[in-house]
């Protein structure tokens, strides 16, 4: 806890990827909700992964209960922008650069995926790519035992592979389907 002239401040966890939620919250305007929303996010540290799932699942819906959904859709975009970092875009440059065509790329990079539970399908004639995973990786929620059934979570997937993508393919629009 912090102190000021006015009272006592909570502290909230601004580290690790748990931080970004904090931050962006920051960022995008909701710092006066922060102690309503994120005022325990210091226990998140001493939580067991599958007690982290189910606390990032109240975060969320306190979040749209405070913010609105479609603000809650901004931070976690904004958050899985941040997440797909130079390693992330320095592997899909690296499979990219490997490639003889556009379809060895694909195939290639279905082979590295795969141990990520992903699949990427080339729809040339739409000029699109389907991305089907079977669970979800997030290092937030990973453990989690049920379907987050919240789609503003999976905002931050959503941006994570605009940007992952991005790096290799002019990316016009990305659909969370399920």
């Amino acid at each position: 806890m912090i102190h000021s002239g006015k009272g006592i401040l909570m502290d909230h966890l601004r580290t690790g990827r748990f931080g970004r939620i904090t931050k962006n919250i920051i960022y995008n305007g909701f710092e006066e909700h922060l102690d309503v929303i994120l005022g325990d996010s210091m226990e998140y540290i001493r939580m067991g992964k599958k007690e982290k799932a189910g606390y990032i699942r109240s975060v969320i819906e306190r979040m749209e209960r405070y913010m609105g959904k479609d603000n809650v859709k901004k931070v976690m975009s904004d958050c899985g922008r941040q997440c797909c970092g130079k390693s992330w875009t320095d592997f899909i440059d690296g499979i990219h650069c490997a490639s003889k065509d556009i379809n060895d790329f694909f195939e290639l990079l279905n082979i590295e995926e795969k141990n990520y539970c992903t699949e990427f399908v080339f729809l040339q004639e739409n000029n699109m790519i389907v991305i089907e995973r079977s669970r979800c990786l997030c290092g937030l929620v990973e453990k989690a035992r049920y379907k987050h059934e919240n789609r503003n979570y999976c905002e931050f997937s959503t941006e994570h592979f605009r940007e992952f993508l991005g790096k290799v393919f002019t990316v016009e629009d990305i659909l969370l389907k399920q």
